[in-house]
């Protein structure tokens, strides 16, 4: 990577790698801490979104919750402002005297518009009662959902008659 770099090429390591059969707790860590160290040493790319097994295969969900890793890699590798403003230095003294209330303060609505603050997609913060009552789905379900909705959502465009023809020609040199 670090030869890539000094080059100034662009550098992909295989970073969102995992052995693990299903989208679940093993694969979500291995392919988080996979993902942030290559990305934090500089890497322009990661791969292996949606793979599982150690690439023998695919998966949709995993897909979709890789969307998600890499949206808080990235969100990391830009790093944090730890200034008094940032930090809510003020915000948090008078919210302690008071109302205790932080989402009703400007400043917070002001850095959550900024993207300073990642909100998931795919987790959920109800409570026990409203998780049974939604039929205790957990982030594989919610993720396998999410890939039907996009799959059923995405317009396939036709190929181009050129396209069509390259790939018969490819066709015919393997056939």
């Amino acid at each position: 990577m670090e030869i890539g770099l000094a080059y100034g090429l662009p550098v992909n390591v295989y970073g969102l790698c995992t052995d693990a059969h299903l989208p679940d707790i093993q694969s979500r860590y291995e392919r988080m801490l996979n993902a942030l160290l290559p990305t934090l040493a500089g890497a322009d790319e990661i791969s292996g979104v949606g793979e599982m097994c150690g690439g023998v295969v695919s998966s949709l969900a995993q897909m979709v919750i890789d969307d998600e890793i890499l949206d808080y890699v990235q969100r990391v590798r830009r790093g944090f402002v730890t200034d008094a403003e940032s930090l809510a230095v003020e915000v948090i003294a008078d919210a302690m005297d008071g109302a205790r209330n932080f989402m009703g303060q400007k400043h917070t609505v002001k850095f959550m518009r900024q993207g300073e603050v990642l909100q998931t997609r795919l987790a959920r913060r109800e409570g026990w009662g409203e998780w049974e009552g939604s039929g205790r789905k957990g982030i594989a379900e919610r993720a396998n959902e999410r890939a039907a909705e996009l799959l059923a959502s995405h317009p396939a465009l036709p190929l181009s008659e050129q396209q069509q023809a390259a790939m018969q020609d490819i066709l015919r040199l393997h056939v």
